[in-house]
C-alpha cells in the first residue's frame, strides 16, 4: 500500500515548485527536489520503490535519498498532507 495526498489536498507545479493547496486555502510549498520525491512516492507502491527511482534518475546514492524521503514523509504526514493508503474515489 502506497502513499496518497490526503483528502482536500491539491498539488500543482508552479515553475518547478510543487504547491500543495489545502482545502482551507493554506499551502505547503516544496522545492523542486522535494516535489520530485513526492511525485515518485505517489507513483510508487512503497518508499523503497520511490527511493530507487529517484536514486537511479539522479545518480544519487540510495541511502541519502532514503533519508530525504523519510524526512519528507514525516513532515507531510505530521501536517496532514500525506496519508498511507489507496486513493479514495
Amino acid at each position: 500500500m502506497g502513499y496518497r495526498l490526503s483528502d482536500g489536498i491539491v498539488a500543482e507545479d508552479v515553475d518547478g515548485t510543487t504547491v500543495l493547496t489545502i482545502s482551507n486555502g493554506d499551502a505547503v510549498v516544496l522545492n523542486e527536489m522535494a516535489g520530485i520525491m513526492l511525485e515518485s512516492l505517489l507513483e510508487a507502491q512503497d518508499i523503497d520503490a520511490a527511493v530507487m527511482k529517484v536514486a537511479e534518475t539522479y545518480t544519487t546514492d540510495a541511502k541519502t535519498v532514503k533519508l530525504d524521503i523519510d524526512e519528507l514523509v514525516a513532515a507531510l504526514t505530521q501536517n496532514g498532507v500525506l496519508s498511507l493508503g489507496s486513493v479514495s474515489v
